[in-house]
């Protein structure tokens, strides 16, 4: 588990909310406080959506919504005079973002023993802090996924110039 605090939370936010650059991620829940609470449960509704519209591109199903599915509806909730209280957004891995962290050399069994990969990002009055994690199918010692996934992540917001601390 990797701990990260974002250094600029206008520029963060800005990308979170106004860009596209976490788009790509599922969103396993989002609870936003302002004068109400807000909580959104990322699991789709399948019975809503057309047949194609619920599995990823390389056709495994899709049980939970894109963050560009909920961004406006977060956006909006977030977007105001005040800052929110706080906001704990749960972001996740698609299938394919989750083999892009395996190399071909990766040891399978480990692959399939990953159930998901977690980047929950807490915003108090305290600043953002940005946190990893991994649920397993199946227990492991093994710390290699968690540490690949790490990696991922600070190469991520390096990439997308988000300025952050390891803490």
């Amino acid at each position: 588990m990797l701990a990260i605090k974002i250094e600029d939370l206008k520029d963060f936010t800005s990308k979170l909310l106004l860009q596209p650059v976490f788009d790509e991620f599922s969103v396993a829940q989002a609870e936003i406080v302002t004068g109400t609470t807000i909580v959104i449960d990322g699991h789709i509704n399948a019975a809503f959506y057309d047949t194609d519209e619920c599995v990823y591109s390389d056709g495994s199903p899709r049980n939970f919504a894109y963050w560009s599915e909920l961004r406006e509806t977060c956006l909006q909730r977030i977007r105001g005079k005040k800052l929110p209280l706080s906001f704990l957004i749960s972001l996740m891995l698609t299938p394919a973002q989750q083999r892009e962290i395996f190399s071909e050399d990766a040891d399978s069994d480990l692959f399939a023993a990953v159930e998901n990969f977690y980047f929950n990002l807490r915003y108090d009055s305290n600043g953002l802090i940005g946190m990893t994690g991994a649920s397993y199918r199946t227990f492991t010692m093994n710390k290699l996924a968690e540490q690949s996934f790490e990696r991922y992540i600070t190469d991520f917001l390096q990439t997308n110039d988000i300025a952050f601390l390891i803490l």
